[in-house]
């Protein structure tokens, strides 16, 4: 028996980097975009030439009542008054739309204006980062097997899992009270991971010229170890031998007061990761405490 997938007529709101993306990734995936609207009237126009859609602008007004999905991928302050907006159009039989939108910090509360009139809301996060610089086609290419975090009540869940199913991604479910540290999670693998390469960065460029190149191989296996053993098991290095007298070496290298801060931050809760594995001395474990709370 042959399968059927829903296809959607799908309005976009917000032409950025997230709604781009996803609107060229829905339309490969046989749905219709039949409106794109942006602040910008240039970025509704690119977004729309990808997708095939002439239906395309800086005013909401545009969204046809032939669309049956609205996808919000605006800034976070931004959702609410899109959402008050959308509300506002009379043409729209809410009863037979889905509204989502694509904050990894903001519940569905954001879009209450819309759930009043009869919409099924939820939100649909993609947890990955989403670099201006990057290419379209190069965004789409690192889509590839994505989780997408999705929040939102039981009425509106088919929808998401449709979505996510059309996106050949993998799907999250996110409690509302959880959706804070959901994000908080996201922000550290994404942003603070990046923050760490910057000091690396940093102090290799006082080693080498090539700077990076000759430590990606360590930190690529360090996450694949750490993802695979559990970052317990996966550490390794000073803190987890209980090597006081090197790490003392280590602060007194460091220059830079941050930096200093950093290290003694990340060290100390390196060395909650080994208690927790059992694998030091209470003597280790003192020296250490020691040295990270600033006794140098």
């Amino acid at each position: 028996m042959k399968s059927t997938r829903r296809s959607f007529n799908i309005g976009i709101i917000g032409a950025g980097a997230v709604g781009t993306t996803l609107a060229s990734m829905l339309h490969r995936s046989g749905n219709n975009i039949v409106a794109v609207v942006s602040r910008s009237k240039q970025s509704a126009r690119k977004c729309g030439k990808e997708v095939s859609c002439r239906n395309y602008s800086d005013d909401i007004s545009i969204v046809p009542s032939t669309c049956n999905l609205v996808i919000i991928a605006v800034p976070d302050q931004s959702i609410k008054t899109v959402a008050e907006s959308l509300a506002a159009l009379s043409n729209l039989r809410f009863n037979r739309i889905s509204v989502c939108h694509t904050s990894g910090s903001l519940t569905t509360d954001a879009l209450d204006p819309v759930a009043r009139k009869g919409a099924r809301v939820f939100s649909m996060h993609p947890i990955q980062t989403f670099p201006g610089q990057k290419s379209l086609k190069d965004q789409i290419s690192s889509m590839k097997g994505v989780t997408y975090g999705v929040e939102g009540p039981q009425r509106s869940l088919a929808i998401a899992k449709s979505l996510v199913r059309q996106l050949r991604g993998e799907i999250l479910f996110v409690p509302k009270q959880a959706k804070i540290l959901y994000h908080l999670a996201c922000v550290i693998a994404s942003n603070y991971s990046v923050a760490l390469v910057g000091a690396i960065d940093s102090i290799a460029g006082k080693i080498t010229l090539k700077k990076l190149q000759p430590f990606e191989k360590l930190l690529q296996t360090s996450l694949e170890n750490a993802m695979r053993l559990g970052a317990g098991k996966a550490l390794t290095g000073p803190v987890a031998r209980g090597d006081s007298e090197l790490i003392a070496e280590h602060l007194r290298s460091i220059q830079d007061p941050e930096l200093r801060t950093l290290y003694k931050s990340l060290g100390a809760y390196a060395l909650k990761l080994a208690v927790q594995e059992g694998r030091l001395s209470p003597g280790q474990i003192a020296k250490l405490q020691e040295l990270f709370a600033g006794k140098e």
